[in-house]
């Protein structure tokens, strides 16, 4: 793949033909992933329904096709996760000409960080909000109705929860960046922080599963991530500062 230089002049359509070269060599990624995926589908479906109470993991499915489109799609969802270091590198590769070259040294850092971030963010969601939620929400419904749950409805819920909160959990290393680079400074992020923190509670309503726990589970975090990113932006001003005084 041909590697464009910050100063390099190229025409649109070369921009356009790394573009595809790019996502091929994701999507073959998350192809191959996911593939090994389905090999092991019997592990990941087991894995995705332990943080269901046991009074409730009699699960059913109500059509044919139910049972194949479940794995395909626990499938799918394990070659994202497990592709996300090769995704989040091509993204920033293909962005990085745009940047000056002391912008791009920072090319290995990112993606491993976004990595841990990512992960962090998904194993959130499953150790910490999966079991809070599904408790109170089965046993809330189990009040008034008996419960029979879907296979397809079950893992719906996990895997869009895991993956919202994976992506979500990026927000302190956005930030931090954003700052180093002196995109936005810190006295901006604290200014509008309450607007922010609205905006969390609109986000968690349109990522997470219609109703107001997951959609609270969603925002504190962000609020607390919020903080962290401002955190970090102070550090490399306050480095920037240093080196400018001396």
């Amino acid at each position: 793949m041909m590697r464009v230089d910050f100063d390099t002049k190229i025409p649109f359509t070369e921009h356009l033909v790394e573009l595809r070269n790019r996502l091929v060599i994701v999507s073959s990624t998350v192809a191959v992933l996911s593939a090994i995926g389905f090999i092991a589908r019997g592990h990941l479906i087991r894995f995705l329904e332990s943080p269901l109470p046991e009074t409730f993991n009699k699960m059913v499915f109500i059509s044919p096709t139910e049972g194949f489109f479940v794995a395909m799609k626990v499938s799918i969802f394990s070659g994202i996760v497990f592709s996300f270091p090769v995704i989040l590198y091509h993204v920033w590769a293909f962005v990085a000409p745009g940047l000056k070259e002391k912008e791009r040294k920072y090319t290995i850092p990112l993606v491993f960080l976004g990595t841990v971030f990512f992960l962090f963010g998904v194993f959130f969601a499953y150790y910490a909000i999966l079991p809070i939620g599904l408790k109170f929400l089965l046993f809330f419904g189990a009040e008034y109705w008996t419960p029979n749950i879907t296979i397809a409805n079950y893992l719906s819920f996990c895997l869009k929860l895991m993956l919202a909160f994976g992506a979500v959990f990026e927000m302190p290393l956005l930030i931090a960046f954003a700052c180093k680079v002196e995109l936005i400074k810190t006295s901006q992020l604290i200014y509008y922080r309450k607007y922010a923190f609205l905006s969390f509670f609109v986000l968690g309503a349109m990522l997470t599963p219609p109703d107001v726990i997951t959609q609270v589970f969603m925002a504190m975090p962000l609020i607390i991530l919020y903080e962290v990113g401002i955190y970090a932006g102070k550090v490399f001003e306050k480095k920037k500062e240093d080196k400018d005084g001396e």
